[in-house]
């Protein structure tokens, strides 16, 4: 390997289910209670063919064309489940501490797959989280005044920002980007060019892939700073606590200034602002042992977004609730009563795993 290429084994272990989605939701014409409390996703090829092997297509496509309570249900009236339970499952899932019955209008969001099937990681979704913590080491540790030019831009940006939340401060995101990560200062380019970023020195594989058996089903839960929960009619199957997450970044240092030690560091760093700013108002979680990270979907705002780390934590709050109301979040949602809780948003983003209210995508690493 060349000189200034350096590679770095990374292992994750899954504390709280991690879900990284493929866009796609199972319908309750997807899948059937089994026993054990598991659920049986369904091979929609197989169950085709059964059902013409059968000669029963007109009456299977009417079923999916109407508004039948759920499969399972279906089946039993027609007297074929358990030959669809041997030879139309693609795989089963627990269900693990859910709440699904039948006859509930449930969500269960997909989880991402390879060609074979088998859960993984994609290398964009864990550089996209490196990404974020190496932007909040630069703005806890920035000397240069930049954090301060930079909130005098959410200050001007704010009052005139409208629509999806994703597009609030996106100047101010960008600029934000130009200014820690594309230093390279190519010729006959912009300093916003992407092709200055320095992080494109710093490569990360996909996952290596996951025994699907590592998959359950993860309900959300939301949990209030005065301990109240609200469970929802989400379900997603995710990464069971447990899990071993594998995968390898590479570093050109020639493009990018990222060692082994300073990454451990930026997540050091990343975990005492996130317990400072955020989990510390919400009884019965201890702070972040590092070097910890939250992977995936399902984790809340503050663990996507640099707000705290750029603003501090009472600006913080201030502009997470001008966001919010930028953005069309509910009124019912109550977020104007942030500032007076300390803390913004008020819900922490969790799951139940075998008895235990666990954070969404909460994760150990370690690396060699």
């Amino acid at each position: 390997m060349k000189d200034f290429l350096e590679q770095y084994e990374v292992k994750l272990t899954v504390r709280g289910p991690v879900f990284v989605g493929n866009g796609r939701e199972f319908s309750k014409k997807e899948y059937i209670f089994l026993p054990g409390r598991r659920i049986g996703i369904v091979d929609v090829e197989r169950i085709y063919r059964l059902m013409r092997k059968k000669g029963r297509i007109p009456e299977f496509e009417k079923f999916m064309m109407g508004g039948y309570s759920d499969l399972g249900r279906w089946l039993e009236n027609e007297r074929m489940k358990e030959e669809v339970m041997r030879t139309c499952l693609a795989y089963s899932l627990d269900s693990g501490d859910t709440t699904l019955t039948r006859g509930q209008r449930t969500q269960i969001m997909a989880y991402m797959k390879d060609p074979l099937g088998k859960p993984y990681v994609p290398g964009s979704t864990l550089k996209g989280m490196f990404r974020s913590i190496l932007a909040t080491e630069k703005l806890l540790r920035d000397a240069s005044g930049l954090r301060q030019a930079l909130q005098r831009e959410v200050y001007q940006e704010l009052p005139r920002a409208r629509g999806r939340r994703q597009y609030c401060l996106s100047s101010t995101a960008s600029k934000l980007e130009a200014k820690i990560f594309r230093t390279m200062k190519r010729e006959d380019t912009k300093p916003e060019d992407a092709v200055n970023d320095r992080l494109s020195g710093f490569v990360v594989s996909d996952s290596e892939p996951i025994d699907r058996s590592r998959l359950v089903l993860a309900q959300k839960v939301e949990r209030r700073t005065d301990g109240t929960e609200k469970t929802l009619n989400l379900l997603r199957e995710s990464l069971c606590p447990g899990t071993e997450i594998r995968f390898t970044i590479t570093v050109d240092h020639s493009l990018c200034p990222v060692t082994k030690a300073s990454l451990l560091e930026a997540i050091s760093h990343f975990d005492a602002a996130y317990s400072d700013h955020f989990l510390q108002a919400y009884s019965g979680f201890d702070r972040l042992t590092p070097p910890q990270v939250y992977v995936g979907g399902g984790t809340g705002f503050v663990t996507k977004t640099l707000v705290y780390p750029l603003m501090g934590k009472k600006d913080g709050i201030h502009t997470t609730v001008e966001i919010f109301d930028k953005t069309g979040v509910s009124p019912r949602h109550k977020h104007r009563n942030d500032k007076a809780l300390g803390v913004s948003p008020h819900i922490l983003k969790c799951t139940r795993y075998r008895g235990t209210l666990l954070q969404m995508g909460l994760c150990d690493v370690s690396m060699k």
